[in-house]
């Protein structure tokens, strides 16, 4: 059986830039597509998945940082490692606070992309990996065992949520601090009930809160993210900080 090979989509719209990176993650054994716009990103990444993305910034028709939303917002689980010559510190934190999974400036050597490369997809392995595992998750003061499909308390006292209510817990605890958009969630939802509409998604959240806030005072697991959806965010650091 042949070796897997990672798949890798560059986006960078300097020719001589992206046919570097293309000719020199081939040499090392990857699956290379390239373009050159954010048109041409998205039809990309809808129609096929990728281990990695590089996305430039600086897009003739787009700003990569608006793609690197989309993205985050539609297919969580696709890494993107931002190559750009937007280097400021402002762009960075922009860049990783919209969900990128790493920074690069330019210049840089094609070595350490590799390594920046490898590393990101060993995490995402290790990631795979874990959800993989079927042991209950921590979840602030809750378990959430997707095997048994329950929410218990550290006391053992089982929350009561409908079948609905957990399929979509489960899809947020999946990709727990990315922002999910509410089409995913709507499409995971739909899997197991016909009797879906537009607001179905932000009825659930809105039950999914209720119920954790009457168990423990308040506490919110589950932000909004405007103009995409929703995030299951940090509880344990929001509670220790409120302490």
């Amino acid at each position: 059986m042949a070796p897997h090979k990672n798949s890798l989509l560059v986006v960078e719209d300097e020719e001589a830039t992206r046919a570097l990176i293309t000719t020199y993650f081939r040499n090392e054994g990857f699956l290379v597509t390239a373009c050159e716009d954010g048109m041409s990103a998205r039809l990309e990444i809808s129609s096929r998945e990728f281990d990695v993305v590089l996305m430039d910034v600086n897009l003739p028709d787009d700003d990569g940082f608006e793609v690197l939303r989309e993205v985050r917002a539609n297919y969580p689980a696709t890494p993107v490692i931002m190559v750009t010559s937007r280097s400021t510190e402002i762009d960075t934190v922009l860049g990783l606070e919209l969900g990128a999974d790493d920074y690069v400036a330019k210049p840089f050597s094609l070595p350490e992309l590799r390594a920046r490369v490898r590393t990101v997809l060993r995490r995402a392995s290790e990631k795979h990996s874990s959800n993989d595992t079927a042991g209950p998750v921590r979840l602030g003061k809750w378990l959430v065992d997707l095997t048994r499909r329950e929410i218990t308390e550290d006391d053992g006292i089982i929350v009561r949520v409908t079948r609905g209510e957990f399929d979509l817990l489960s899809a947020l605890l999946r990709y727990r601090g990315a922002p999910v958009s509410r089409d995913f969630l709507l499409d995971v939802v739909s899997a197991n009930s016909a009797d879906t509409s537009d607001r179905t998604v932000d009825t659930l959240i809105s039950r999914i809160r209720a119920k954790l806030r009457e168990h423990h005072n308040d506490t919110l697991i589950i932000e909004t993210v405007r103009g995409i959806g929703y995030r299951l965010i940090d509880v344990t650091r929001s509670q220790d900080k409120g302490a």
